[in-house]
Parts: C-alpha cells; sequence; structure tokens
C-alpha cells in the first residue's frame, strides 16, 4: 500500500510541481501523503515549509529535519510563509488536507506565479471562494 498508493502519489505529485534546490515548498497536512511529499522535496533541494495541527505530525515533521514547522492552529501560515521567503512566498506548495481553510492559506502563502498540487478533497459543493487570489490554469 506505501509504495503504490502513498509515495507514488508524493512522487507524482513532486515531478508536476517541477521540485528543485531553488524552489521554497510549502506542505500543508503532515499525513503519510503530506510529509511524504515534504521528505521528496527535501531530497530534491528544496526549502520546507510544513503545516499541520496535529501534534504528532508536526514533532515527525521536526524529527525528519524539515527546513520551518508550522502550528496551523497557533500560527497565521500566510504571515509566516511570507516571514521565511523575505515577503516572497511558497514557490511551490502542496495541500491534502481537504480542508477549505486550510486551502486558501496555502494558495494565499504562495509566491506570485507559483504552483500547486491540490491532492485533499473537500465535500464544498459551492467550490472555493478565493477572493483577490489570482489563478492561472
Amino acid at each position: 500500500m506505501f509504495i503504490s498508493c502513498i509515495a507514488g502519489t508524493a512522487y507524482s505529485s513532486i515531478k508536476k510541481l517541477q521540485v528543485s534546490r531553488h524552489d521554497t515548498l510549502l506542505v500543508n497536512g503532515l499525513g503519510p501523503l503530506g510529509l511524504m511529499t515534504a521528505l521528496f522535496g527535501k531530497v530534491l533541494g528544496a526549502s520546507i515549509i510544513a503545516v499541520d495541527i496535529v501534534e504528532e505530525r508536526l514533532a515527525m515533521a521536526k524529527d525528519f529535519g524539515l527546513d520551518a514547522v508550522l502550528d496551523a492552529s497557533e500560527t497565521d501560515v500566510v504571515q509566516a510563509a511570507a516571514n521565511l521567503t523575505k515577503g516572497h512566498g511558497a514557490t511551490l506548495a502542496f495541500d491534502s488536507t481537504g480542508v477549505i481553510s486550510a486551502n486558501i492559506a496555502t494558495i494565499s502563502a504562495m509566491a506570485r506565479h507559483g504552483k500547486i498540487v491540490l491532492a485533499g478533497k473537500n465535500y464544498c459543493s459551492e467550490g472555493i471562494n478565493l477572493g483577490d487570489v489570482e489563478l492561472e490554469f
């Protein structure tokens, strides 16, 4: 199960994002899929901003040596990402939370012309109201 599903999805996401050592990758949701995505990004040299609200997942991210670990229940993720990137935002992002407010925070924490993979399914029939956030498809 791990190799075929979790690692495969994480690897596919990393390939779609085209992660390099020049990137800052924000990963929101540090379950098995998010954590594996963050680790692949780290191996490729990206600076990783890891985000979750579950203490055990945050501790694991710290143990794995991810560059910045943020507790979204205590930290403004958008402001923290701006501070960590000298105001630019994350060049890449991966969100596996499936939570609309987390999706919006992830998108809002990105640099202009950044790339994102939203891997978590949310069940909101109205979609996500992004306000002033500009998206290109």
